[in-house]
């Protein structure tokens, strides 16, 4: 018999931790190539850039100052999170770090119950939150 993939290890989720916080896009900037400062600080956070405007890399590093202002994870926490099916939009630094360090203690291949109570926890916790 033929083992079953994990499937854990494939699950995957889309992730928006922008949603409408990226406002109006300044129109004189659209259609001009992202800055050099503006790929290095995107690219250091995670962030391709490669398929982006002045305009557009300009919104994203505002909607990431202000996740940081906030004290909301990372692109790069929710990202790791998001690869394993984990809801990340509402969580702190110091809540992704702590699923992240759950994830890596497990070798990066959590059990379906973790996974669950994780997705449960991150849930339960973005609706507490105002």
């Amino acid at each position: 018999e033929k083992p079953k993939p994990d499937p854990i290890a494939w699950t995957s989720m889309e992730i928006d931790l922008f949603g409408d916080s990226l406002g109006e896009l300044r129109p004189e900037w659209v259609g001009l190539p992202v800055l050099p400062e503006q790929r290095d600080f995107l690219e250091q956070r995670g962030v391709d850039s490669a398929r982006l405007y002045k305009a557009q890399a300009s919104a994203l590093i505002g909607a990431i100052r202000e996740r940081q202002d906030q004290g909301l994870c990372s692109y790069k926490q929710a990202r790791i999170l998001a690869r394993h099916g984990i809801p990340a939009e509402r969580l702190t630094v110091g809540q992704a770090s702590g699923l992240i360090d759950g994830l890596a203690s497990q070798k990066w291949r959590p059990s379906p119950g973790w996974v669950e109570r994780a997705r449960e926890w991150a849930a339960q916790t973005a609706r507490q939150q105002p």
